[in-house]
């Protein structure tokens, strides 16, 4: 996301590695990233599987699922999933309503950075300038800019 071009077989190799967990569902935090780069490495048998455990996952009568899968978890997976396959609109759709609710799902605010950058490249890439503006101003209102927030800016 931050301008480097990754070769098909760095998705292959992460992928392989990912494709062994795709019945946990620890917490949607490690989904997404599965997800992403499970579609980013085309492995559609793979995200198949990660998606019925993750409804599995969903389904279940416990707190866990009812504070964090359900209501934000599911969108929060299906949205990088999207991005990874390259359907920007549909990322951000999936992201438009849960996105200030990321930090549930597990991780450090660095990570969860990750979402807020994969929101921002969903609606730049959907053509939603004005809503990418908005989040590239909440991203950073109060933090000094980076070489690295220079050139992700300039790339999305």
């Amino acid at each position: 996301m931050a301008g480097e071009a990754v070769p098909a077989a760095r998705w292959d190799d992460i992928a392989d590695h990912v494709e062994a967990r795709v019945g946990e569902c620890v917490f949607p935090f490690l989904s997404a990233h599965h997800g992403y780069a499970l579609a980013r490495a085309g492995r559609d048998g793979a995200l198949g599987a990660l998606r019925a455990t993750m409804q599995e996952r969903t389904a279940r009568d416990d707190a866990e699922a009812a504070r964090v899968w359900r209501p934000i978890g599911q969108d929060v997976v299906e949205g990088c999933i999207a991005l990874g396959e390259g359907q920007h609109a549909l990322s951000a759709d999936l992201l438009d309503g849960v996105i200030g609710q990321v930090t549930a799902g597990g991780g450090s605010d660095a990570q969860d950075d990750l979402f807020r950058q994969t929101y921002f490249c969903a609606l730049v890439g959907a053509g939603r300038a004005a809503d990418a503006g908005r989040q590239w101003a909440a991203m950073t209102a109060f933090k000094e800019l980076s070489p690295l927030d220079d050139r992700f800016r300039a790339r999305c």
